[in-house]
């Protein structure tokens, strides 16, 4: 069950607000260097603590998704309705980078992906089998941007390592079944790449 706290979140996030109405603390960009210019470590798969949580995003209401339930690799991922099922809960794990993670749905157990290693703008995120005896860098995500604390929830835009590209709600949408795909990060400008921080379910 979520917090009262988090209800509180979504139901204020899914209203439509003027983002002059907050007083957006932002952070500059990651101090890790851009994926080119890091070596990326061998991901190994310790066990994890974390608790599994939605990713919300700020300017739909919404929580990240595999649709369906989905369990076939492949599947891109859209936003639906927040609701606390297993398609929508994801754990962060941290990688033996040290400030990469991958994403895993409690779900399926794959991970959030970039389709086919892509660069470019509106490539699928989807989920794929989680690699870790490799670096797999199309399923790495670090926070590119410390958005602010907004409405008790924290968000971030959060970037792959291999293409330093952000997660988005494709076309801004509010609806329920936006594709999420790969965007050019827009800090402080593009709501519909603001996620929470994973929040506890």
């Amino acid at each position: 069950m979520r917090t009262t706290a988090y209800l509180s979140a979504a139901i204020i996030g899914a209203a439509t607000l003027a983002l002059t109405s907050f007083s957006i603390v932002t952070a500059n960009a990651s101090t890790t260097a851009p994926a080119a210019q890091r070596t990326i470590a061998t991901a190994a798969q310790p066990e994890s603590s974390a608790p599994w949580a939605e990713l919300y995003n700020y300017h739909s209401g919404k929580c990240l998704e595999v649709p369906e339930s989905s369990t076939v690799a492949g599947t891109q991922l859209d936003q639906w309705t927040c609701n606390g099922t297993a398609t929508q809960l994801w754990r962060p794990q941290l990688t033996t980078v040290g400030s990469d993670y991958v994403f895993i749905n409690k779900n399926s157990g794959q991970c959030i992906n970039v389709r086919g290693y892509s660069k470019s703008n509106g490539a699928a995120i989807q989920q794929w089998p989680c690699n870790w005896n490799t670096a797999t860098t199309n399923e790495m995500w670090y926070a590119n941007l410390f958005i602010g604390n907004l409405n008790g929830l924290s968000y971030y835009e959060w970037a792959g390592v291999q293409s330093n590209g952000c997660l988005n709600v494709t076309g801004s949408s509010l609806v329920n079944g936006a594709k999420i795909q790969l965007w050019t990060c827009i800090p402080n400008n593009s709501p519909n790449e603001w996620f929470a921080e994973p929040y506890t379910s």
